[in-house]
């Protein structure tokens, strides 16, 4: 992406002008900004939903919490909190906007969170053609189609995110 420095460095070079380059508070802490308010709005919800339950344990309730927790942690998220990179740049060349970083070192914010989302739902797909479809109910030929067709779903899923691996690491 194309942070302030860069382009302060960029006008300097073609203007041949010194100036002082200023950041905001909110530039500089948007991560804490956004995502204290979050957490804390998180927790009490949490807080009002537990005591709701019937039964404290809902296995769809931690199945939900540890796949957002699973989601957050692939997504590489720690790696954006703690670096702070651009949600997503723009090709020098083509000035066409691009979700992929370019080297296999740093990603963008979008990145993380779309090669977390192939993951979880081939993971989910999973789960459903191992737990769910062999007690389905209903015609052969209806059960046939639908096992192929989530079969078909979760190996797309996996290949997507294979391709994207080695299209990163360029091998």
């Amino acid at each position: 992406g194309w942070s302030s420095e860069v382009l302060h460095k960029w006008v300097v070079q073609q203007t041949k002008v010194h100036f002082d380059l200023y950041e905001s508070f909110f530039s500089k802490h948007v991560y804490e900004l956004i995502g204290v308010p979050i957490v804390i709005i998180l927790l009490f919800m949490l807080r009002s939903v537990l005591p709701s339950l019937p039964n404290p344990r809902n296995k769809m309730f931690w199945l939900i919490v540890s796949c957002l927790i699973w989601l957050f942690v692939l997504s590489g998220m720690h790696y954006c909190i703690l670096r702070q990179p651009a949600p997503f740049g723009v090709h020098p060349q083509t000035h066409s906007v691009t979700f992929f970083h370019p080297m296999t070192s740093a990603q963008y914010a979008f990145e993380g969170i779309f090669v977390a989302t192939c993951q979880l739902v081939a993971s989910i797909l999973m789960v459903v053609l191992v737990e769910i479809y062999p007690k389905m109910q209903g015609d052969e030929h209806d059960k046939i189609v639908v096992g192929a067709l989530l079969a078909g779903l979760f190996f797309l899923s996996v290949l997507f995110v294979r391709y994207l691996f080695f299209t990163k690491q360029h091998w």
